[in-house]
């Protein structure tokens, strides 16, 4: 256990008790912040007062700081909300439905291709998606890996839940299918009314991720 000092209402300043692992973690950042370890600690600590202040939580913090992150990087509109894209896709689905299938194929396939980049393994997106279950606008965005059925594959099955209409259920269906293209080509999805989408993906098994879990 380590102390630092940050400034108290009461005192000039008061003293903090933290993790040793926290500590050096905090001192390094600070370094390449090129900021004092007292500054660099008052900064992080006023960052978090105002998201309590507003109602929100210490574990929301990251996800939504990388959700916002990724949406920069692939020129995402975070801003606009699901009513839009909703609307859009009921007035264009009767129109041509192929056509609007294959669009959200593809942005799929460029969202996943992104995040093949950066989350090598379906292993590793089974941990990003359980990160995002606290910042994506779903019912339910959970992601099960279940028992390998032998000895060199794994088995995984993608929830999503959202309230949407049947017409961008499919889209989304489309979406995520082409997102995990970039990673198994075995892979089934089910959907139906009120944004229900199962997808169930297999996937072969790496040796060194199985000794990491």
């Amino acid at each position: 256990m380590r102390w630092i000092n940050c400034h108290a209402r009461d005192l000039a300043r008061s003293n903090i008790a933290v993790e040793d692992r926290v500590a050096e973690r905090l001192a390094d950042a600070a370094t390449q912040a090129n900021m004092t370890l007292y500054g660099f600690s008052n900064v992080c600590l006023e960052a978090l007062l105002k998201i309590f202040h507003d109602g929100g939580d210490a574990e929301e913090i990251y996800p939504f700081w990388l959700q916002t992150k990724m949406s920069k990087e692939i020129d995402g509109m975070p801003l606009l909300n699901r009513g839009i894209m909703d609307s859009m896709v009921r007035v264009f689905y009767p129109k041509d439905s192929e056509a609007l299938l294959k669009i959200f194929f593809d942005a799929g396939v460029l969202f996943g291709s992104y995040l093949r980049m950066r989350y090598k393994s379906l292993d590793e997106v089974w941990t990003l998606i359980r990160l995002f279950k606290l910042s994506l606008p779903a019912r339910v965005f959970e992601m099960d890996r279940l028992e390998e059925e032998s000895g060199n594959e794994r088995r995984y099955v993608m929830r999503y839940v959202s309230g949407i209409s049947d017409e961008t259920t499919n889209c989304m269906a489309k979406y995520f299918d082409g997102l995990f293209s970039c990673y198994t080509t075995d892979r089934r999805s089910a959907s139906s009314s009120g944004g229900v989408i199962e997808i169930v993906l297999r996937s072969p098994v790496d040796d060194d991720l199985i000794s990491k879990h």
